[in-house]
């Protein structure tokens, strides 16, 4: 009854388990007490299926094989001392683990011939690893046994002097006390009596301190300025609010079993949580009353959301419990294939069309075919990804003895290289058309961006650490100003006294933007819904001109209406949640093909545009049609999905893309014969672009939309703004600039 867990035995062996909600599992074990088998129904689209799962063991309880519910076989051998001594997967690839005569872990060799190589210490500690690539990684440990540093792999194998490393040292207690990157940068820690830290000081001396109670839970977090944020706990230590040095608090509730019933956000708003009665999430009932549901098989697989709309979508599983099949609400299916081992073998879309993947021996992508082609993916000594090979040619890569990338050469013979200091941070980037430079300060932060031109720009930063002020080689200078929870709340960019925009932001409790001032130009107020939703903008220009745009939505965010004084405009959606329909100011008929993918908008003879993808949901081709005529571009991606290239009515536009960074970027545009079009300079955003004309500079508000855009000699040639919804409502100037 309840939450319990009822067990029964025959001959004192354990045979039957029966859950909370009466699902039972049958278990055999053998003499010694190994479990031998493991049986289990489960309720599939199909009907009841029995699911087995069974193990071998040798005399000393070790196991030999195991058979997963597809019957997939995995062996395993033992040394004479119960060290594992290989281990062959289902699809018979197998690692073998070499062991010295005091059973130590000196080799791992792989299928695919690959070899790793260990050195110990006396203790047993691992000092020394050789890759496969014949870098070398040392560890040093103290008398005692703690590591002390750690020394990565450089150009020169011979000698480790002057190798990159990391180190820490310890007080006499045993703490680590600090840590010295390679580049010589500092970070501090300090501890209590009971081994809690109480404060970290980075390397720019920024020290945030932490207070804990008697129970050793963390109770306060004070930053260099003192602002606090502050933890309160319930009797069983679990947290159950967070206070930000703004005031505004979060608070959390559990039941008995330590689930989240509900959290209440800094507005009061809350979202309640239930489960069964084996702590599966069943529901959650949303601010505004829009619930979810959830419903599970007997293995705990999720296999039915039926959203706040009441519509279904569901789930299929095999028997290792990796999704086979995704059914949304109005019947389209995706299937996914797996093999031996589990890895995605064949994706199929609603539509029919398939992408198929193939591995090496160390599960690698090898090859992916699509579309009727086929790209193929290898690897050099070290495990780098070396080439890539598709529909555009071969692309090539070349990496440092760290792995970091240093070279990508694109079919055609373009090419971005990359350089780096000791502790991995990009110096350099460098293309057909010049290169930039990038400087660091002694903490590690982005100090200086020397452009292809020769242009540069410098960043200041605050007590915090947080980005203070930029200067730009335009001459213009940005400053910008944080709330106690970090927030932006000012970007002013001026020139020579001059200022270009003054964007002064207000915030709600929760976070979000209420008001956004370009003082002497606009201002822009926000309200929002219970659940976070903007329900209403307002803009009002120093002309004392005003706009107003109001929304609503349904139960789970579609955008049901949208008001201005223009009139009203109405959506309709489908069972999959497809814009089907507006009407009234922006009136047009939406369509999709089998995989759900936008194929036409249709808002007049004159309004018209279609759509085509790929395999892989990638898009196209798109046909625009208007009173002037219709227009097509074409558009193709590399391997990682990348946009490289655009193809409009015969006027090919080839795009070099930086994906050696958190996002990739645009930072070369080239004509179909090779020639360059424009550059780009990027820093945390990116600054600038350069082309035959000169360099123009970007200003962006603090989502890192672009505002305004500025020549040389600072003058804006260019700006726009944004709706709500970042939808451009105004712009002059420079339309050839594509950001």
């Amino acid at each position: 009854a309840g939450n319990r867990t009822s067990y029964e035995y025959s001959g004192g062996k354990k045979v039957k388990v029966i859950a909370p909600d009466g699902t039972q599992t049958m278990i055999v074990v053998d003499d010694l007490g190994n479990t031998q088998s493991i049986r289990k129904n489960v309720t599939t689209p199909a009907g009841i299926r029995e699911l087995t799962m069974s193990a071998t063991y040798d005399a000393n309880g070790q196991a030999l094989t195991w058979t997963d519910a597809e019957q997939n076989l995995t062996t395993q051998t033992w040394t004479a001392t119960g060290q594992s001594s290989s281990l062959t997967d289902a699809l018979g690839r197998t690692t073998v683990t070499l062991r010295d005569d005091l059973d130590r872990t000196v080799g791992i060799n792989f299928a695919d011939g690959a070899v790793i190589q260990l050195v110990n210490n006396s203790m047993g500690q691992v000092t020394e690893q050789t890759l496969p690539g014949q870098q070398v990684i040392k560890n040093v440990y103290d008398a005692i046994g703690r590591p002390t540093a750690l020394i990565y792999p450089d150009s020169t194998s011979g000698d480790a002097s002057d190798n990159p490393k990391l180190q820490i040292s310890y007080d006499v207690a045993g703490r680590p006390t600090t840590t010295t990157d390679p580049n010589g940068r500092v970070t501090q820690k300090e501890f209590d009596a009971y081994g809690n830290v109480t404060a970290v000081i980075d390397p720019s001396g920024n020290r945030v301190t932490n207070e804990f109670d008697a129970a050793n839970r963390l109770i306060q977090t004070s930053d260099t300025l003192g602002h606090t944020t502050r933890y309160q706990y319930d009797a069983n230590g679990r947290l159950t609010r967070t206070t930000l040095p703004n005031g505004a608090s979060v608070a959390v509730a559990y039941d008995s079993r330590g689930n989240i019933t509900s959290l209440v956000d800094a507005l009061g708003n809350q979202t309640k949580y239930t489960y069964d009665t084996t702590n599966r999430l069943i529901g959650v009932l949303d601010a505004a009353g829009g619930q979810t549901i959830y419903g599970y098989d007997e293995v705990g697989n999720l296999v039915r959301e039926t959203d706040a709309n009441g519509n279904v979508t569901t789930y299929e599983y095999d028997g290792r419990g990796l999704r086979t099949a995704i059914v949304r609400p109005m019947g389209e299916r995706e299937t996914y294939v797996y093999d031996a081992v589990g890895q995605l073998v064949k994706y199929t879309n609603a539509a029919g069309e398939s992408v198929e993947y193939q591995y090496d021996l160390r599960g690698r992508f090898a090859s992916k075919a699509v579309d009727g082609n086929t790209t193929t993916f290898t690897y050099d000594a070290a495990e780098n990804l070396s080439s890539v090979s598709d529909v555009r040619g071969v692309t090539l890569f070349e990496y440092d003895a760290r792995g970091h990338i240093t070279k990508k050469t694109e079919p055609d013979g373009r090419f971005i290289a990359y350089t780096y200091d000791a502790f991995g941070n990009m110096q350099s980037i460098s293309t057909e058309s010049g290169t930039t430079t990038y400087r660091l300060d002694a903490a590690g932060r982005l100090d200086k961006v020397i452009d292809q031109g020769g242009g540069v720009t410098v960043y200041h930063y605050d007590v915090m650490g947080r980005l203070s002020q930029m200067d730009r080689p335009d001459g213009t200078t940005e400053l910008q100003d944080y709330d106690a929870i970090g927030n932006v709340v000012r970007i002013l960019t001026s020139a020579q006294s001059q200022v270009i925009s003054d964007l002064q932001y207000t915030y709600d409790l929760a976070g979000r933007v209420i008001k956004l001032e370009n003082i002497g130009l606009s201002r822009q107020e926000f309200k929002y819904d219970v659940l976070g939703r903007l329900v209403q903008e307002s803009t009002i220009l120093s002309s004392g001109d005003s706009t107003r745009i109001d929304y609503e939505y349904d139960r789970v965010g579609n955008r049901l209406s949208m008001s201005d004084g223009r009139g009203t405009t109405t959506y309709t959606y489908d069972r999959d949640d497809r814009l089907l329909q507006t009407t009234g100011e922006q009136a047009a008929t939406y369509t999709y093909d089998a995989a759900s993918r936008l194929i036409s908008i249709n808002a007049g003879p004159n309004d018209q545009k279609q759509f085509e993808w790929s395999g892989e949901h990638r898009l196209v081709r798109t046909t625009v049609v208007t009173s002037a005529g219709a227009s097509t571009t074409d558009y193709v991606y590399d391997h990682n999905g990348d946009l490289v290239e655009t193809n409009r009515d015969g006027v090919q536009l080839k795009l070099l893309v930086d994906s050696n960074r958190p996002y990739a970027e645009v930072i070369e545009e080239s004509s179909a014969g090779g020639a360059v079009l424009a550059s780009y300079a990027f820093g945390y955003d990116r600054l600038s672009r350069t082309t035959s004309s000169g360099a123009t500079y970007y200003h962006t508000d603090r989502l890192g939309s672009t505002l305004y855009i500025t020549d040389s000699a600072h003058h804006v040639v260019g700006s726009q703004w944004f709706s709500g919804y970042g939808i451009e409502t105004a712009g002059e100037g420079d339309s050839n600039d594509p950001y």
